[in-house]
This record gives structure tokens, C-alpha cells and sequence, in this order.
């Protein structure tokens, strides 16, 4: 009997994940962000057990194209999401601002933290780690080791390495 009620403990989960209605709820985040000028077009969307992948998007902000990704895969399980990003490339209007290409950058949300959301920066070229901060309106990216020379008129050099903070 303890065996049964265990599997079932562990079962349920699993087919809460797999038949959960995923491309619905990326949907509605989609359209939440259509409400503040954040549009994602021309995507591909697959479902797989633990989330979605896109693929080839094209990012726009308030009506400018401003990326163009390979892929990026969300996975959700319970309290914990994450979204990472392959092969971002932006558009030719602003590499003379930020470097044209991202190898890979990952974002992570908890519910058992709902104010922040965590960043990761994991390029050849741009290395960092940082945070989206909610209750104090702020973003927060610490570059450890020397960014590109375009980059650095929006940066602050410190103890901790180069820091982009933007207040929202």
C-alpha cells in the first residue's frame, strides 16, 4: 500500500508537467507583454515534456525590431522557471551600442522569490551575472571581466567589475 500511494506521489507530478496546457500560458505571457510594447513574432512553438522551445523568433519594443534569436527553451517545474536564449543577434541599428551577438543568456523566476527574476550572461566575449529587482525598480548586470569598448559609456567600473544599473 505504501509503495502504491508513493508512486502515485511521484506519477502525479509528472503527468501534471506533461499534460499541462503550456503553449496556453505562453500565450497569455505573450499578451501580457503586447500590453507594454514587447512583441515576439514569426516564432515556432513545440511543446515538450517540462515546457517549450521557440525557435527563430524576432524580438520587437514598441514597434522596433530590435533581435532576432535561434531558440529559446522555457521549462517550468513547479515554483522554478526558466527561460534560456541560444544565438541572439541584434539588430544593425544598435551594435554601435552593444555587442551584435549573445551566445547564450538564461533568466530564472521562483514563486518562493516573486520580486526578482536572475540573470546570466554566458557569451565568448561578454561574461556576467545580475538581476531584475521589482520592489526597487532596477536592473542589475556586474560584468566581471572587461566588456567591449562600445559597451562601457553605460557602465560603472567598480571592485566587483563593470555594473549596468538601469532604474525602470
Amino acid at each position: 500500500m505504501v509503495k502504491k500511494i508513493a508512486w502515485v506521489l511521484v506519477l502525479l507530478p509528472g503527468l501534471f508537467l506533461a499534460t499541462a496546457p503550456k503553449k496556453e500560458f505562453y500565450y497569455l505571457f505573450e499578451k501580457q507583454l503586447a500590453k507594454r510594447g514587447v512583441i515576439f513574432s514569426d516564432e515556432t512553438v513545440r511543446e515538450h515534456p517540462i515546457g517549450l522551445i521557440l525557435s527563430h523568433p524576432v524580438l520587437y519594443v514598441k514597434g522596433v525590431r530590435v533581435a532576432s534569436i535561434d531558440t529559446v527553451s522555457l521549462w517550468t517545474v513547479f515554483l522554478y522557471t526558466r527561460a534560456s536564449i541560444a544565438s541572439l543577434t541584434l539588430d544593425a541599428s544598435l551594435a554601435d551600442m552593444l555587442p551584435g551577438a549573445l551566445a547564450h543568456a538564461r533568466a530564472s523566476y521562483s514563486v518562493l522569490d516573486p520580486t526578482r527574476i536572475q540573470l546570466r550572461i554566458d557569451d565568448p566575449q561578454l561574461q556576467g551575472s545580475g538581476a531584475i529587482d521589482f520592489k526597487t525598480h532596477t536592473m542589475r548586470i556586474v560584468l566581471p571581466k572587461e566588456p567591449p569598448k562600445s559597451l562601457r559609456p553605460f557602465l560603472k567600473q567598480t571592485k566587483e567589475g563593470w555594473i549596468y544599473e538601469k532604474h525602470f
